[in-house]
C-alpha cells in the first residue's frame, strides 16, 4: 500500500488523504472539481508553488486564481513568456523590455523592432499568440545544476537572467520551457497557455501596453486609463538610469561590487535634489498666484521629507512656507468611519474634519490668526496647545497628506491659487529585461522598516495591514494623481541595497504558520538578488532617512 498524506484545503475547509507524490493539479481536480475562475497556482504551507508541484508531506493548501495578487503575478509572467517566445519566432533580433505598470496595464518596449509599432504590427503578434494559446502548450519546469541553467540562458541571449541566477549561489536553479524556448522567472508559471487567453496588447507611446485578466473580473481585461503625467515621470527616471548606467539589478550589483556605491548615492541624490529645485522654481514662477501647495501620495512615498526639502528650496526662491499636516485634522477616533471589516478607515477622506480644515484655511488666507490643532494618535483625540499662527503676503501654505489632490478637500479655494504635487516611489529598476520590480514592493519595504523601528510593529503586522492600505490608496489617492501640476519620484536607484540590511532580519522573523509568511518570503527572494550597500553614505537629508534613522529633519 502506498504511503498516504493528509491535505487540508483552505478554499473549502476539506481534509483528504492522497498518495505520496500526488500533484497539486490532481488534488485540485478531486477536492475542488469546479471553480468560478481557473486556479493558477497554490500556497502550500504559505509557500507559492506551481500547480504541477508534487506533494510529499502533509500540507495546508490554498489554490489561487487571478483575483489573488500571487495568482496575478503567475499569470502575468506566464503571458510575458508567451510574448517573448512569439517575438523570438517573428522578430529574432527584437528584445522585449518589461518596464513598469501604468494606465491599468504594463508598459513594454520592443528594442530593434523592424517596423512601426502600430495596429497592424500588433495584430500580427496577437494572431501568433492566439495560435499558441489555442494549442494549449504546456509550460515545462525543470530543475538543473545552476551552471547548466546559466549556460542555457546565455545561449539564447538572456544574459541578465543568467547573471542574477549565478549571483544567488544556489546549487540548482529552475528553468521553464515553452516548446523549445527556455526562460527563467521570479515566480512559478501557469500549467499551460490556455489559462492566459484573457489579455490585450495595444500600441502605447514608443512601445506596447499589456493587460491581463482584471483582478475584479478575471474574464475581462481592465479598462485603460489616461496617465500621461505618471508616464512622463517614468520616462524621466529612465533617463536618470541611463545617466548612471543602471537599469537593472545586475548593473547595480556590478557597480556595488566595484565599490561604486558612494558615487551612485551622490549622483542619485543630486538628480533628485535637482527635481526638488525644479518644482520650487515652477512655484516661484507663479509667485503671487499660488497660495496653497498640496502634496499627496501613497503610504511610504516620502511625502514628509519631500515637503521639508521643498520648503528649503522655496525659502531659497524667496517664498516663506507654512506647513500644515492633514493628520492634525483627523476627526476624533469615535467619529472615524469604519471599513467593510469594521475597522477604522483612516484612509477615507471622511476621517478628516474637512469643515474645520477649510474654516482654518480661509482664515489664514484672509490674514487672520488661527490656532492650529494637533492630533494625539495614542488617545485618538484632537488637541489644542495654544499654537497660534498667521501668514504674511509672502507666505504659501504647504499642505501634506494623502488626500491633498482630492477636490473635496479644498472646495472653497479657487483652482489658480493651488499648486498640486503628487509624490510616489516609482522605481525603474528591474531584475532583468522581463522581470520588473513593482513600485509597491519598494514602498512596502520602506514601511516595514519604519514601522519596526519607530512604531514597534513586526513585519507580520505591517504586511497584514498592507492590503487594506492598498485598497485605500486605490480608492482615495490614485484616482486624483493626474490632478497634480507636477509629480515627484522619490525612488532611489540604490535604495534596495541599503534597505536590505535592515529588512532581511525583520522579514526573517515572520513564522511559517502565519499567512504573512508568503509575502515575507517573496520579499526576501527579491532582496536575495541585490548586493547590500552600506548606509553610511546616505546623506542626512535623503528621502531614505525618513525610513532609516539619522535624518537631519524633525518628524
Amino acid at each position: 500500500m502506498s504511503e498516504k498524506i493528509n491535505i487540508f484545503c483552505k478554499n473549502n475547509n476539506q481534509e483528504k488523504s492522497y498518495s505520496f507524490g500526488t500533484s497539486l493539479f490532481e488534488i485540485k481536480k478531486d477536492i475542488i472539481p469546479d471553480s468560478e475562475y481557473p486556479f493558477l497556482g497554490a500556497l502550500v504551507n504559505n509557500k507559492l508553488c506551481s500547480i504541477d508541484t508534487k506533494i510529499c508531506s502533509p500540507a495546508n493548501v490554498e489554490f489561487i486564481d487571478a483575483t489573488n495578487a500571487d495568482g496575478r503575478r503567475i499569470l502575468f509572467q506566464s503571458f510575458i513568456f508567451v510574448l517573448y517566445s512569439t517575438l523570438l519566432e517573428l522578430y529574432p533580433k527584437t528584445k522585449l523590455h518589461v518596464r513598469h505598470s501604468v494606465s491599468n496595464g504594463t508598459y513594454c518596449e520592443l528594442e530593434n523592432f523592424p517596423t512601426i509599432i502600430n495596429d497592424e504590427a500588433i495584430s500580427k503578434i496577437k494572431a501568433h499568440i492566439d495560435a499558441n494559446i489555442s494549442k494549449n502548450l504546456k509550460f515545462v519546469q525543470t530543475k538543473l545544476p545552476t551552471l547548466e541553467a546559466v549556460t542555457i540562458l546565455e545561449s539564447v541571449g538572456l544574459d541578465e537572467k543568467a547573471e542574477y541566477i549565478r549571483e544567488r549561489d544556489d546549487l540548482y536553479s529552475t528553468i521553464y520551457w515553452l516548446g523549445e524556448t527556455p526562460n527563467a522567472f521570479y515566480c512559478p508559471l501557469v500549467r499551460s497557455t490556455k489559462l492566459i487567453e484573457t489579455y490585450s496588447i495595444e500600441p502605447f507611446y514608443d512601445g506596447i501596453l499589456v493587460k491581463i485578466a482584471d483582478k475584479k473580473n478575471p474574464k475581462t481585461v481592465p479598462v485603460a486609463i489616461s496617465q500621461p503625467k505618471m508616464f512622463n515621470v517614468f520616462r524621466e527616471h529612465k533617463k536618470w538610469g541611463k545617466i548612471m548606467e543602471i537599469e537593472s539589478v545586475s548593473q547595480l550589483n556590478k557597480q556595488t561590487i566595484n565599490n561604486e556605491s558612494s558615487r551612485i548615492i551622490k549622483l542619485t541624490e543630486a538628480l533628485q535634489e535637482r527635481k526638488v529645485v525644479e518644482i520650487a522654481n515652477e512655484i516661484a514662477n507663479r509667485k503671487g498666484d499660488v497660495k496653497i501647495i498640496l502634496i499627496a501620495g501613497p503610504s511610504s512615498s516620502g511625502k514628509t521629507t519631500f515637503c521639508k526639502r521643498l520648503s528649503v528650496q522655496l525659502r531659497v526662491a524667496g517664498i516663506a512656507p507654512l506647513p500644515l499636516s492633514l493628520d492634525d485634522y483627523f476627526v476624533n477616533r469615535e467619529d472615524t468611519p469604519l471599513d467593510k471589516d469594521g475597522k477604522y478607515n483612516f484612509e477615507s477622506i471622511e476621517a478628516i474634519d474637512i469643515e474645520l480644515f477649510n474654516k482654518d484655511l480661509l482664515k489664514l488666507m484672509n490674514g487672520e490668526a488661527v490656532e492650529i490643532p494637533s492630533f494625539d494618535f495614542k488617545d485618538g483625540v484632537r488637541l489644542y496647545n495654544g499654537e497660534w499662527t498667521k501668514i504674511s503676503p509672502n507666505h504659501v501654505i504647504v499642505i501634506e497628506g494623502i488626500h491633498g489632490l482630492n477636490p473635496l478637500l479644498t472646495p472653497h479655494i479657487k483652482p489658480h491659487l493651488k499648486f498640486g504635487i503628487f509624490t510616489s516611489a516609482l522605481t525603474q529598476l528591474s531584475l532583468d529585461y522581463q522581470d520588473y520590480i513593482h513600485t509597491t514592493d519598494n514602498r512596502l519595504l520602506r514601511r516595514i522598516i519604519r514601522d519596526f523601528q519607530y512604531r514597534h510593529y513586526s513585519a507580520e503586522d505591517t504586511i497584514g495591514r498592507w492590503e487594506s492600505v492598498r485598497r485605500g490608496e486605490e480608492k482615495n489617492i490614485f484616482p486624483y494623481q493626474e490632478n497634480a501640476d507636477m509629480m515627484f519620484n522619490s525612488a532611489l536607484v540604490y535604495e534596495l541595497g541599503v534597505l536590505k540590511n535592515l529588512a532581511v532580519p525583520i522579514l526573517q522573523k515572520v513564522q511559517e504558520a502565519k499567512p504573512e509568511y508568503r509575502e515575507a518570503q517573496r520579499l526576501l527572494s527579491l532582496l536575495s538578488h541585490i548586493k547590500t550597500i552600506p548606509e553610511k553614505e546616505v546623506p542626512p537629508t535623503s528621502i531614505l532617512r525618513e525610513f532609516l534613522s539619522w535624518s537631519s529633519f524633525s518628524y
